[in-house]
């Protein structure tokens, strides 16, 4: 049960923050992404942001298009079970084999909190553990809070834009030997 394990709080300066079990452990982190694994590694959780693309599909549009994605990258043979969506949210589970013949379930959840700005929490759990932790699934999905308000957030977004171009723009330089 969620509500009794001990956890712990992390905060991403993308703007959001999430409570996880404590025993996870922080595997990657990057301006966009970060990666969490159980210790016992059954359990991987990998949460991105998206701050300005895709704004003409619709959330569901979007979710099951990562969804043929992942089952076509991380699944021999796969089923797409649950899927519910809101304006501002997108969570499907899938479950099947694995490349490597083991069991494993997927569960994929968007946020969209304002217009072309989304988060993206995928779990990847071994098959033998997805019922046992499906609380602890829906607790870290319920416990995930965007902390940035929509200025700050479209701010970052054209932060991320020119950072990206002026890096762009180094390469392209540098390459012509200027």
């Amino acid at each position: 049960d969620f509500d009794e394990i001990e956890k712990q709080e992390y905060e991403n300066p993308s703007g959001y923050s999430v409570t996880l079990p404590a025993d996870w452990a922080l595997s990657a982190e990057t301006e966009e992404s970060s990666s969490f694994i159980s210790p016992d590694g059954t359990v991987a959780l990998d949460i991105s942001n998206e701050l300005g693309g895709m704004e003409y599909y619709s959330l569901t549009e979007i979710g099951d298009m990562l969804t043929r994605e992942l089952m076509d990258q991380l699944f021999a043979s796969a089923k797409a079970d649950s899927t519910a969506a809101t304006n501002s949210s997108y969570r499907r589970t899938i479950r099947g084999a694995d490349l490597d013949g083991g069991e494993i379930s997927a569960v994929l959840y968007i946020s969209e909190p304002f217009v072309a700005v989304r988060y993206y929490l995928l779990f990847l759990i071994d098959a033998d553990q997805s019922r046992a932790l499906s609380d602890v699934v829906d607790g870290v999905i319920d416990s995930f809070t965007v902390t940035q308000d929509q200025d700050q957030v479209y701010q970052l977004m054209r932060e991320r834009a020119e950072a990206r171009e002026e890096a762009e723009a180094a390469a392209e330089q540098e390459e012509s030997g200027l």
